[in-house]
Order: structure tokens, then sequence, then C-alpha cells
């Protein structure tokens, strides 16, 4: 019996995640992506979650010797702290790792543009021609949208106008490159001004690259904002809360070496992550569509969880009954 073909749309951690996920269930997978690893022009932009020291936290006992830290090792201006062991990892070369893994497993993967102003529907009659030609020498393959099984929408912040799902926003963040390798993980929750009317909040992280000889600094959370253009002010702030942070990664002049500037675009969503299955008509013919977008800064720690929902929603005949959309 051949295996069921699935559409997926988007190459970013969570596609690829989710696409890795249903090779290994046996599915055929086929990648629909503007953007894929090794890109400049990316939109996805990964923070660290945010520490709460809160006695109800979630992952407390998923990590490794997880304590409080006591007031005598508080940095000056510093309420609480907390101090676990977990891993970091270089995420340009761990997106390119999963696409490795995806073809090795015979996934294909194929760069092509989607319209979004036509609804979600025409943008998969484009994937579907886009596969079809890419697998037939540019003969568009007669069936279409019939072929596949299922389509995967793992298209981040574009599906704010591809669903369209208006409660999408894009999470400005911006990074700093610098040189050297920081001997640990740094994150910092603050406030600028903290007797003002109104405080305004921050992060302050410092992230390893390991093996690259470099480390990102950042950072910011300015959501609704677009602007892909790196801040000079934003910079010299990160440069200056990071200073005390990495202390190791200092010059003799007490400066960072900048190695680049990053933005990005975080994929929010208003109600938090979208991980669902809905029937659409494609053509006249309904076709199962599973969401799996909005994951704002959390993709990389949450995209192996939802690859394992998407799989057990395919699994799940009944996960698309009653929910059928016409676009």
């Amino acid at each position: 019996m051949a295996p069921k073909q699935v559409l997926v749309l988007g190459a970013g951690v969570i596609g690829l995640q989710i696409s890795l996920a249903l090779l290994e269930a046996g599915y055929d997978v086929t990648v629909i992506a503007r953007h894929l690893p090794g890109d400049e022009d990316v939109e996805d932009h990964p923070t660290p979650d945010t520490a709460d020291d809160s006695p109800s936290l979630w992952w407390r006992s998923k990590v490794r010797f997880f304590r409080r830290l006591p007031a005598s090792d508080l940095p000056d201006g510093v309420d609480s702290g907390l101090s676990f062991r977990t891993f970091c990892f270089n995420v340009p070369k761990y997106l390119e790792w999963l696409q490795a893994r995806v073809v090795g497993r015979r996934g294909r993967i194929i760069r092509a543009t989607l319209p979004t102003d036509e609804g979600l529907a025409a943008a998969i009659v484009e994937a579907a021609a886009a596969a079809s030609d890419q697998e037939n020498g540019n003969v568009c393959n007669p069936n279409g949208t019939n072929r596949f099984y299922a389509v995967i929408n793992a298209t981040g912040l574009g599906a704010r106008d591809l669903v369209p799902d208006p409660t999408v926003y894009p999470i400005r963040g911006q990074t700093v490159l610098v040189r050297g390798e920081a001997t640990s993980v740094h994150t910092r929750f603050g406030t600028l001004s903290p007797d003002a009317a109104s405080p305004e909040p921050y992060p302050a992280y410092v992230i390893p690259r390991p093996g690259s000889g470099t480390t990102v600094l950042g950072g910011c959370m300015q959501p609704h904002d677009e602007d892909p253009r790196p801040d000079p002010e934003m910079t010299a702030a990160i440069l200056r809360r990071c200073r005390e942070l990495a202390p190791e990664l200092l010059d003799e002049t007490g400066a960072f070496e900048v190695l680049s500037e990053q933005v990005g675009l975080r994929p929010a969503r208003e109600e938090g992550p979208r991980v669902e299955s809905e029937g659409l008509v494609v053509e006249g013919r309904r076709v199962r569509v599973v969401h799996c977008y909005g994951h704002a800064g959390g993709g990389y720690q949450n995209s192996i969880g939802c690859a394992a929902k998407v799989r057990r929603l395919l699994a799940d005949e009944k996960s698309m009954e009653g929910s059928t959309s016409r676009t």
C-alpha cells in the first residue's frame, strides 16, 4: 500500500520538525516554502521563555540541578534568580540538520512563493502545482490536490494573510552576534526606570552558539512592530545590558567584538498557538488541513511536542469531523 502523501507549507523549525515526525510515521512528505535553512532573510526569531519564580514552574522537573539563587549570589538590583542545567544549540546548524534529516528520509523540499491574497485554498492549489511541476519536469500532475491526504499549515507569520487569521501578529526582536562562546546561558528580565508610572520591561540574554565561536546577545520584544532595520540605540542597550552577563567575552577595552546585528519577527497569536485540524473545501474537494502556527518565541521549545500532536491529529480520522471551511 502506497504511503499517504502530505503537503507541508513552511520550512521553519515547526514545518521541518513536523515533516520529520510524519516521515518517521510512514507518510510521504513534500515541503513547500519561500524561506529555507541558510537564508539570510528570515522571519522567525527564537527567544528564551520568560523565567518565573513561581513554585508551579512546569519545567522545573525537566531540568537538572534546579535551584533558587540565594540573595548573596544575586547582583545588585536583582530581586530573584534561578539556576539549572540544560542545553543550547546552534540554531542555523540545527535547522540545516533538520532539513538534512527530512531529505535523508526521502522527503522533498521545494522553494516556492505562494499567493497570500486569495485565501488558503488558492495557496494549496499553487503548492500542489509546484510539487507536481518539480516531480514531473514542469508537466502538471492532473490529479492536483487530489493526491494529498492532508496539508499542514506551518506558515508562521504568513498565516496572518494566508488563512487569513487576524489574531496573528509579529513580535519584533533584535540580537547582536559577537565573537567568542560564552561559558553559560544567562537570561535576565528587568524594567527600565522602575520608579516611573509605567516602567518599561526588557529582556537581556546571552546564548552561545556551540562550535561556532560566537554568541548571541539580546534583546527586545516589541509587539506589532515590523521594522526590519536594526536600531542602533537598541544595539547599544543590548551590549550594555549583557556586559555583566558575559564578561568573559569582553576585550581588553571592556567591549564586545560585534560581528553582526539581526532583526527577526516572532510569529505570535493573540489566543496562543493554533494546533488543530479542519476540513477545507479546495477545488470542490474536502481537504484535511492541520494548522500549527502562532508559537511566538517558543517555536524551538515547542516544535517536537507540536509535531507529535500533528501526527496524532492526522491519525485521528474524527479530528476533522464537523469542521469544514469554504474558501
